[in-house]
């Protein structure tokens, strides 16, 4: 065996055989998104308010791309990579001076909530009426735009998570439990692919009710079949095109997450195509007893079908066996899409509400939001209890819901904030990657390829990989 072959055997194997964390972590992980926000908004009203943004657009700018990066972005690498510290347990007394590992998790959380608390109460305490009464009239504008502002910054942080994600855990410096799990169980990565599904959906043209009556149109014609095809087509050739680079450079596969020739952007294109197909039958077809029903045969069929053991266990014998995770995940992944979508039609429902019903409007739907988490969180619990664990091998019950349940928990977080923050924002980082998912998504797969590419990532000290990820994001 060569030394290149030996190489990728190891990198295999250190990104395969996980177990993952809990559910509990996880979300701990993600709540520095809410915070890491509402303490940005705070902050950046503050410099405002004593004229130190600058003057020019450009000084603003610039000023303001900094503040992002150093609020939003690098918590988000930090606790994805610095996960605890040792904390000395000395004791006067003894010659033994033992240690003891601490999370960091609450910490950020806590320092991140009561910074946004502190300057909270300090914009409106110093802050005439006639600037109250501008910062209500500019955040009631923001919340009644079309591009709803919790969910561009969902869908960023989602993407920047990712990108941080698919690299750093190519370093030691990314514990081992978040990668993604082998068979059953949950971790940072496995929620990772469930919430782009989810963030996706959330801005669909079924989510914002601007479809019209495009459903219900039986005519048929060139343009019909193009705007038809035209979601699927670029993910389609991505994933043409990763599969083709991947075998000519002979890359590192993880063969059991997607399949020998299956990857993500093919998964993302057989959803789009499911999905629209559904839809040409009317809203009933998309609806949520039907996510419902899709859902709970799959996992009957799972259970009581040997689906769950062909998915394990099976020989590769053909193009449909060699690629059976990444086409059964369909089953699971369409729910979740079809379930998300319903979500981000109850964010989407507020796009034409008067200003002065706005706040009530915006009550509504983070009580919404809190009752669809709640009892997605209630799902996950019966499921995992009494059917199956997780699995996003799988896309199984427990998953479905344990996705649905942490994204709603993000969304609840988000709206909460800019309910109570005075001068709620959304990021020119988050405005850009939202709006450009896809090609973002795309550089950093080149660069995380080109990273493992030119060096032996995972023998790579801890402050080397530091460096690395902080030069890429």
């Amino acid at each position: 065996m060569s030394d290149e072959d030996a190489y990728k055997k190891a990198k295999e194997l250190f990104v395969s055989g996980h177990n993952g964390t809990t559910v509990g972590e996880v979300a701990l992980v993600l709540s520095i998104l809410s915070t890491s926000l509402w303490f940005y908004s705070e902050l950046v009203f503050v410099i405002e308010k004593m004229g130190l943004l600058g003057k020019s657009k450009l000084q603003k700018t610039l000023t303001l791309l900094v503040i992002e990066f150093a609020t939003l972005v690098l918590p988000i690498l930090l606790s994805f990579t610095l996960t605890e510290f040792t904390l000395p347990m000395t004791r006067p007394w003894s010659l033994y001076h033992p240690t003891r590992c601490v999370s960091c998790f609450p910490l950020r959380v806590v320092v991140f909530a009561a910074g946004a608390v502190v300057l909270g109460s300090l914009s409106r305490r110093h802050s005439s009426d006639a600037e109250k009464k501008a910062a209500l009239k500019d955040k009631l504008s923001l919340l009644m735009a079309r591009e709803k502002p919790a969910v561009t910054c969902f869908r960023a942080q989602m993407m920047i998570c990712t990108c941080v994600a698919i690299l750093a855990v190519d370093f030691q410096i990314f514990p081992r439990r978040f990668a993604k799990t082998e068979t059953f169980g949950v971790s940072l990565m496995d929620s990772g692919v469930g919430l782009f599904i989810m963030s996706s959906a959330l801005t669909s043209a079924y989510a914002r009710g601007s479809t019209g009556d495009k459903r219900a149109s039986s005519t048929f014609s060139l343009r019909s079949i193009w705007n038809f095809f035209r979601p699927m087509i670029p993910v389609l050739v991505l994933g043409v095109i990763r599969y083709i680079t991947v075998k000519k450079v002979n890359y590192q596969e993880h063969v059991t997450e997607y399949g020998v020739h299956w990857n993500f952007y093919f998964t993302l294109a057989s959803l789009y195509f499911t999905f629209s197909v559904l839809a040409l039958f009317g809203p009933y077809a998309t609806s949520i007893p039907v996510a419902l029903l899709i859902l709970v045969g799959y996992q009957f069929g799972l259970t009581n079908y040997g689906i769950e053991d062909f998915i394990f266990h099976a020989p590769r014998v053909d193009l449909f066996s060699q690629n059976r995770e990444g086409i059964f995940s369909l089953c699971g992944y369409l729910p979740l899409y079809l379930l998300s979508v319903a979500v981000g039609q109850v964010i989407f429902s507020s796009a034409n509400t008067a200003s002065r019903q706005q706040v009530r409007s915006d009550r509504y739907i983070v009580a919404t939001l809190f009752m669809i988490g709640f009892t997605a969180w209630g799902l996950t619990h019966l499921t995992t209890k009494h059917v199956t664990q997780p699995s996003r091998r799988l896309i199984n019950i427990p998953y479905v819901g344990w996705i649905l349940w942490q994204g709603v928990l993000v969304l609840t977080t988000h709206s909460a904030y800019q309910h109570i923050s005075l001068s709620p924002r959304v990021p020119i980082i988050f405005s850009g990657i939202s709006r450009n998912q896809l090609f973002v998504f795309l550089i950093a797969n080149l660069i995380t390829g080109a990273v493992n590419l030119s060096m032996q990532t995972i023998y790579a000290p801890t402050h080397v990989g530091m460096a690395i990820m902080a030069l890429y994001m």
